[in-house]
């Protein structure tokens, strides 16, 4: 989340990032939307905020930041559905099957 929130960093760091992260990946992408949603929702988007998305996630921040958005819609919370793993499992779905910069999907 820190190459997204504060930047600094060039696309091969980010790429370099996202192989180490290995299976971890798809979570990491989701902390990197939430970054997103919090840039956008202040009104001080960050070019890294846009590379990480774009690297992390497939897609750009304004999207990711949607994704977030949609996610949150209808959450459940019971003890057997909390709202928090449905919010996690919706934005890794979500950006798992996003479409990358290239018209790749991951």
């Amino acid at each position: 989340m820190a190459c997204g929130y504060v930047g600094g960093v060039d696309r091969a760091a980010v790429e370099a990032l996202r192989t180490a992260a290995g299976r971890h990946a798809a979570r990491m992408a989701v902390g990197t939307a939430f970054v997103a949603k919090g840039r956008i929702r202040a009104g001080n988007p960050v070019p890294g905020t846009a590379l990480a998305c774009e690297v992390l996630c497939g897609i750009s921040d304004e999207e990711a930041a949607r994704h977030v958005d949609r996610a949150f819609e209808d959450l459940p919370d019971s003890p057997s559905e909390p709202a928090y793993d449905t919010l996690q499992n919706r934005l890794e779905a979500a950006l798992t099957t996003a479409p990358s910069a290239t018209g790749d999907t991951r």
